[in-house]
């Protein structure tokens, strides 16, 4: 596997890969790139969360990485920000929409008018952003396992 600017390249060998082969077992290519993307991610989101916890004075107590159904963050009542690897799929602004909406969650622990508020002043296109989540969460099927 190789990555330029704007691709990830997953190199099969021409012999290994023929219409008569897609039935065979590609597990061990489909674990390098699950394994690419979720390194590539821990260390983008890890990176965006740093740069917008400060421009929002909202600090995490830890921030963890894991991969539920159906779920892209959480925040714990102790401050601990958890988000889904998986969204290195989406687009920068929405990924930005995910990790400003757990971040508010540091603030308020709830869903209330002055959670969604504070969501708007950081990210005035958040019901943008959900929308895409919604309706485009399945493109990251490629990667279950």
């Amino acid at each position: 596997m190789s990555r330029t600017e704007e691709n990830i390249l997953l190199h099969v060998p021409m012999n290994q890969w023929s219409a008569i082969s897609r039935g065979q077992d590609y597990s061990e290519h489909h674990e390098v790139l699950r394994q690419f993307y979720k390194r590539e991610s821990i260390t983008h989101l890890t990176e965006r969360v740093k740069v917008l916890s400060g421009d929002m004075n909202l600090l995490p107590t830890k921030l963890s990485f894991r991969e539920p159904k159906g779920r892209w963050g959480s925040c714990s009542s102790q401050g601990s920000i958890n988000l889904n690897w998986r969204l290195i799929l989406f687009k920068p602004e929405v990924v930005d929409y995910v990790i400003i909406h757990e971040l508010c969650h540091l603030q308020h622990l709830n869903h209330s008018g002055s959670f969604w508020s504070l969501v708007e002043k950081h990210c005035p296109s958040y019901q943008d952003s959900e929308k895409e989540l919604k309706h485009n969460q399945m493109l990251t099927k490629f990667l279950d396992r």
